[in-house]
């Protein structure tokens, strides 16, 4: 079974599957734009703005009585293809009703030209068809000294096509009558384009031709390598053409030089698509290329399973085109975009760094793309996901991660990048890169803390002790982690509380600082009595900070005169209440009888 494409006529009839009895033809929509030739038009551009198909639903199928190698034209809602049953077959292009049927006496490998409501055709059976468009009639019949498998082109009440008796012909559109022929040195399988009263063809004596489309005769000729059975493109003064001898080639439309011309890895029997300056064509190398239609740079390839001797059709930033491993294929534009947040991180020696990459499919289809990372350190990386699938217009996450070795050197700072590619066509690709800094071990950078309150009452009821953080030039309160900042004391550390921050100014000396506030019962539970230094770190831009205060740490004694405590005097104060009348008493009688 072989799998062609059929240009779209487009977004009426998209893509054509040939086998060997069955014509497959898919629908999109209602709408048409006609594709009343080979390769749509007379330059052969194999394009069209009109909208391509958005999936591969089949609308309908029509079943011939043979192989289908001709492509369909269409034009006033039909279809007009060849069979290889030796018929032309006219369907409805709605519903793939058949309209009429036309014998001829052998295969019909041409493909129609519609124009003026009529349908030309070749045959094998040596003849040239002019068909009533409407309900099949013959209008007239011309004979050539061959089999016709080139597909005539219509211009300017002309008929022009190729025959296997090495000749072209240009006949009257109107009655067949013979205006010129052209004798070649092989047989044209080649399928005209005409442009700028030029007639362009190739034949297999290996060359390619340029004639005068009036009277026949020969404007230039150019030699390839090996016989030319593609049909030439034209456009922008430039005629494109492959040849067997491997090479896609572009000539100057008016003289035949060779502006360049690109090597494939196999024959090319397929006729080229120009379109938004990109030749796309495949080859016997089982390839589909993209090439820079001005200097033949290779943009893109894609490796299909066999040879590709399908000439694709361009519509709607979209290529279609069939291979001999019996697929259609339908390519979009091709388009990614990388991203990687944050951009800069750091951490001490043999900690790791979390980055998230973000990869868009900027193209028209779904797409898959493959994802490398390089750096400068050759640090330790690691990619969550290596490869994404990923819908048109979307995009996916993974996550990057770089492990900072533990004898890094202080500032070291590694540079990463992430490369993402098509899997298919790694020519395409988008890359973003991200720094990972080893900090320098044991210089935090200096803060100024300010702690209150300035002296700490041990036996106080409040809830919190208060902090305020200065940054020195270059570093933002704004971008400290909270969950990073701990008071640290001999005995232990509390942390700050997340959600009671403020960025200030409170001591009014134009710098902003960054107020916390750590739990003030924790903090008493490890401050002891006296001269106390407390230490506050933090991180800020993953960068770690440090500062101290000094503060006073009293606790109160209780005034406990009255329950037996000791006197300024000395003297037991429980004493002096209970007993003092006994005392004076005692006192009183010594006196008395010193007296005595």
């Amino acid at each position: 079974m072989i799998v062609v494409l059929l240009a779209p006529a487009i977004a009426t009839i998209s893509l054509l599957s040939v086998g060997s009895v069955s014509t497959v033809i898919k629908f999109t929509n209602s709408s048409f734009e006609n594709w009343p030739m080979f390769r749509h038009d007379l330059r052969h551009a194999g394009y069209t703005t009109f909208p391509g198909p958005t999936d591969n639903y089949v609308n309908w199928t029509y079943t011939t009585g043979g192989g289908v190698k001709s492509s369909p034209a269409v034009a006033d809602e039909k279809v007009y293809i060849g069979s290889t049953d030796d018929k032309v077959y006219c369907l409805n292009a709605d519903n793939g009703e058949e309209i009429w049927t036309y014998q001829t006496d052998d295969d019909v490998f041409s493909s129609p030209a519609v124009a003026d409501d009529k349908a030309y055709i070749g045959s094998w059976d040596w003849k040239v068809y002019c068909l009533n468009a409407d309900n099949g009639d013959e209008i007239w019949t011309y004979a050539t000294g061959g089999g016709i498998y080139s597909s005539p082109a219509v211009a300017d009440g002309k008929v022009y096509v190729g025959s296997d008796d090495d000749k072209v012909y240009c006949l009257n559109a109107d009655n067949g009558d013979e205006i010129w022929t052209y004798p070649t040195g092989g047989y044209v399988n080649s399928s005209p384009a005409v442009a700028d009263e030029k007639v362009y063809i190739g034949s297999w004596d290996w060359k390619v031709y340029c004639l005068n489309a009036d009277n026949g005769d020969e404007i230039w000729t150019y030699p390839t390598g090996g016989y030319v059975n593609s049909s030439p493109a034209v456009a922008d003064g430039k005629v494109y053409i492959g040849s067997e001898d491997w090479k896609v080639y572009c000539l100057n439309a008016d003289n035949g030089d060779e502006i360049w011309a690109y090597a494939a890895g196999g024959g090319v029997e397929s006729s080229p698509a120009v379109a938004d300056e990109k030749v796309y064509i495949g080859s016997e190398d089982d390839k589909v290329y993209c090439l820079n239609a001005d200097n033949g740079d290779e943009i893109w390839t894609y490796q299909t399973d066999d040879d590709v001797e399908s000439s694709p059709a361009v519509a709607d930033e979209k290529v279609y085109i069939g291979s001999w491993n019996r697929k259609v294929y339908c390519f979009g534009p091709k388009g990614v975009q990388v991203s990687i947040s944050p951009s800069y991180q750091s951490g001490s020696p043999g900690s790791t760094l979390t980055y998230t990459v973000t990869v868009a499919n900027t193209g028209k289809i779904e797409d898959n793309f493959s994802l490398e990372n390089i750096d400068n350190l050759d640090w330790e990386l690691e990619l969550d996901n290596a490869w994404l699938i990923i819908p048109p217009g979307e995009n996916r996450a993974t996550n990057l991660r770089v492990a900072i070795p533990h004898d890094a050197a202080s500032c070291t700072k590694d540079n990463v990048t992430v490369i993402a590619k098509l899997l298919h066509e790694p020519k395409v690709e988008n890359r973003a890169s991200c720094t990972a800094h080893a900090l320098e071990v044991g210089i935090p950078i200096p803060a100024i803390i300010n702690i209150d309150p300035d002296t700490l009452n041990l036996k106080s009821k409040g809830n919190w002790i208060t902090c305020y953080i200065e940054l020195p030039e270059g570093y933002s309160v704004e971008n400290i982690d909270v969950s990073t900042v701990r008071l640290i004391v001999a005995n232990g550390n509390v942390p700050a509380e997340l959600s009671l921050t403020q960025i200030g100014d409170h001591d009014n000396d134009g710098i902003p600082d960054l107020m916390v506030k750590f739990s003030r019962s924790a903090v008493q539970a490890i401050v002891s009595v006296g001269e106390v230094e407390l230490t506050v770190i933090g991180r800020v831009d993953g960068i770690p900070f440090e500062g101290r205060d000094n503060i006073r740490s009293i606790k109160p004694k209780r005034d406990l005169h009255k329950y037996g405590a000791k006197s300024p005097r000395g003297k037991d104060r429980f004493f002096d209440h209970f007993l003092h009348p006994w005392r004076r008493l005692i006192i009183y009688l010594k006196r008395f009888r010193a007296r005595g």
